[in-house]
């Protein structure tokens, strides 16, 4: 678990004398001292012991204590006028190993802790203590260093610093005090040297945090969600148009197509072509590694990058799409390079669970202050062997709990994206097959639960015959089947308003009338549009072998019926699409969303449960309802329960606000989840309180407000919805 912090924190993990020897490189980017130059500040005092002379004198901002064995350094790695970011190294010269407990520090005046990673932080007054993770473990000979933090308010460093060993070791007191050269224990003073900027030739150097963000005003996040839209910070709603650029994930651990462009270049296009989100793909192993393949660097090309660590590399990519006004999320799309065909989260590569939950840690931690990093992707399309609701090891509903509460401890303004999984899920459905990660039908029965509300967007994946040849594809009602398809398996959950839908990925080689393939995606664009649905189109490369890219071979051509399609769904522009055939739906032309009527699906469609008739509950006349009626629609039945969806009606002539949904429980009935309000239960009596987007219904508004899900055979009565004062 430790490598796989220290490798997502971008920190150097090859051993350690080949740190210490590499101490005089410098961080080209920002000017000062390397982490391994963090390390050999804090070895000073036992250089001797280890034989080897030190490089160069710490800088006078360096804090450090120590006993005879054991050395503690805090030292800034990356500074600006009202802040800096320090790292943490805990160096063990004993013959046994330690395990590091605490690290403390006094805060200069007006500075506070703006976030940590690999810690938790207690402060007393200006004094600062660090409660390292249980697994913190120092080596004979060894260090642990996969900790540090970030102030804000103030550019001086701490002072007195200490720290505690989990042996019950006594606090340890700041020996030299800060601001004066540490001297080797041979008496000899420190020679400083050089610190020569690293190329493109030399190893990696790696940082612990990035440098301060760059201003982004394209949008004023941070984003949340209200009801089934993703809003800004003002409240306004957003449709989030993107494209994936992947390669972060592949053995070249950066971005493709950077061995023909530069990344600026590259980022410029994707602005100028208005879109406004990158979800970026990347693998757990790239986040450990220390070198990247497949940039060039002639002529002046991506010259940050070079001597970048993959980590780095993502640092730099970030900061220049947020000076471009380009948003980003965060895709894990697999644990190892090159394995995006893995079914699960954990269990590739020797990565378990806890090494996935804390790269997400490490990389909230990370990017929680750059205001264009906007959402956590967190798995790729989940399939295969896992499940949802079950509650077992596989159960990708529990995981995304844990782990989404995990990033949102460390980046709580985060939008959290949940993808589905590909087999049946916990509590019924509607639909027999999916996409890998496209089945959302679990959320009926069990919605993904957050620590912090206004999170959880819900994500499938949808695709066309050159991907796989689906049956519907085949079928003469094609158009009817999808727009079915895509109301039960997804549109549910928007359009009852429990959360966003973002589409995570969708595209296709063909985007003509005259192949099956463009007519599916143009019917797909078209049902985005009319929907106001967020998406990232796969993809920006053109070297995704089944569906192409938005570039050409070349890397730099635009493929144009591609960009004139995605351009009209940027606009939401109604896209013809062939229309849907069936006697009983709307024509093309007609003013209704062709996805909003589907007709029934033929024979040729796998078999599906039928969807339920809407069930109204009889509300009380409206003068005695205060002029709110109250529906209630089955979402899901099954022997032993079902969940229910409500939508509130004004029917009088004016807005009316601050109002209570109440209703009985059936005997024998309990609600075991709800969603789109707070539920107060006395007995078998529910009273909930909607949303604040929902608080107030204009005159003939109807809001698709609160739901909830059941055990127990019975149905609710009473259901009414009353205006409060």
């Amino acid at each position: 678990m430790l490598g796989a912090v220290r490798g997502s924190m971008g920190i150097d993990s090859r051993p350690m004398r080949t740190r210490i020897m590499q101490a005089q490189q410098s961080d080209g980017r920002r000017g000062f001292p390397t982490y391994a130059a963090v390390m050999v500040a804090g070895l000073l005092c036992a250089g001797a012991a280890l034989g080897i002379a030190p490089a160069m004198a710490p800088a006078a901002e360096v804090a450090v204590a120590a006993t005879d064995t054991v050395t503690a350094v805090v030292q800034p790695n990356s500074t600006w006028s009202s802040g800096w970011c320090g790292a943490i190294a805990v160096r063990n010269d004993g013959s046994r190993g330690v395990s590091p407990a605490t690290v403390s520090f006094t805060l200069p005046a007006g500075a506070t802790v703006r976030n940590v990673w690999n810690a938790e932080a207690a402060t007393s007054g200006t004094r600062v203590t660090l409660g390292l993770p249980g697994g913190a473990h120092a080596p004979p000979a060894g260090a642990y260093s996969a900790s540090g933090f970030c102030l804000t308010g103030s550019p001086a460093p701490p002072t007195a610093p200490g720290f505690t060993l989990a042996e019950g070791g006594a606090a340890v007191a700041a020996a030299p005090a800060p601001g004066t050269a540490s001297t080797p224990v041979d008496g000899t003073a420190p020679t400083a040297s050089p610190t020569p900027t690293a190329t493109a030739a030399e190893t990696p150097s790696s940082t612990a945090v990035p440098t301060p963000p760059p201003p982004f005003t394209a949008v004023a996040t941070p984003l949340s969600t209200q009801g089934s839209s993703i809003v800004d910070a003002e409240g306004r709603p957003i449709v989030l148009q993107g494209v994936n650029w992947f390669g972060f994930e592949t053995h070249n651990h950066a971005p493709h197509g950077l061995w023909s462009r530069d990344y600026k270049d590259m980022l410029a296009q994707i602005k100028s072509l208005g879109f406004n989100t990158i979800r970026l793909p990347f693998s757990l192993e790239a986040l450990q590694s220390t070198s990247t393949t497949g940039i060039e660097y002639s002529n002046g090309r991506n010259a940050e990058l070079a001597g970048r660590t993959p980590q780095e590399v993502m640092d730099i990519i970030i900061d220049e799409a947020g000076r471009q006004g380009l948003m980003i999320i965060l895709d894990n799309h697999s644990q190892t390079d090159d394995g995006f065909m893995d079914d699960l989260w954990f269990g590739q590569g020797g990565f378990s669970e806890a090494d996935w939950v804390a790269a997400w840690e490490a990389l909230a931690s990370r990017y929680a202050d750059r205001p264009n990093v906007v959402a956590a992707d967190l798995k790729n399309e989940p399939h295969g062997s896992a499940t949802w609701g079950t509650g077992s090891a596989t159960d990708w509903r529990r995981a995304a709990e844990l782990a989404g509460n995990a990033v949102l401890a460390k980046a709580p303004d985060w939008l959290i994206i949940v993808e589905g999984i590909e087999n049946k899920v916990a509590g019924g459905q509607q639909l027999n097959s999916h996409w890998w990660g496209g089945n959302l039908e679990g959320v009926r029965a069990n919605p993904v639960r957050l620590s912090t509300p206004g999170r959880v967007v819900y994500s499938p994946h949808e695709y066309g015959p050159g991907v796989h040849a689906q049956p519907w594809f085949s079928s003469p009602q094609m158009a009817s089947i999808l727009a079915d398809r895509w109301n039960k398996g997804f549109g549910y959950i928007s359009d009852g308003g429990t959360a966003p839908i973002l589409v995570g990925e969708f595209g296709g080689r063909d985007v003509g009338l005259d192949t099956v393939e463009g007519r599916w995606m143009r019917q797909f664009a078209d049902y985005l549009g009319q929907h106001g649905t967020s998406w990232t189109f796969w993809s920006w490369n053109p070297n995704s072998g089944d569906t192409g890219g938005v570039l050409a071979d070349d890397w730099k051509t635009v493929n144009a019926d591609k960009m004139a399609l995605l351009t009209s769904l940027q606009k939401r522009e109604r896209i013809d699409f062939g229309g849907i055939t069936d006697a009983s739906s709307p024509p093309a032309s007609s003013s209704t969303s062709a996805a909003a009527t589907p007709a029934p699906p033929p024979a040729t469609e796998p078999a599906t449960e039928s969807d339920p008739a809407p069930t109204s509950v009889a509300a009380p006349p409206a003068q005695s309802a205060g002029g709110l009626q109250v529906s209630v629609r089955p979402e899901s039945s099954w022997d032993t329960g079902g969940c229910r969806a409500t939508k509130v009606k004004n029917v009088t002539k004016a807005p009316i606000g601050n109002w209570t949904l109440t209703f009985t429980l059936a005997p024998g009935t309990t609600m075991t989840s709800s969603w789109n309000g707070t539920a107060a239960v006395a007995g078998a009596s529910v009273t909930v309180t909607p949303p604040a987007w929902a608080a107030q219904v204009a005159p003939g508004q109807e809001v698709a407000v609160f739901g909830f899900c059941f055990s127990g055979g019975g149905e609710p009565t009473d259901v009414r919805a009353t205006p409060v004062g």
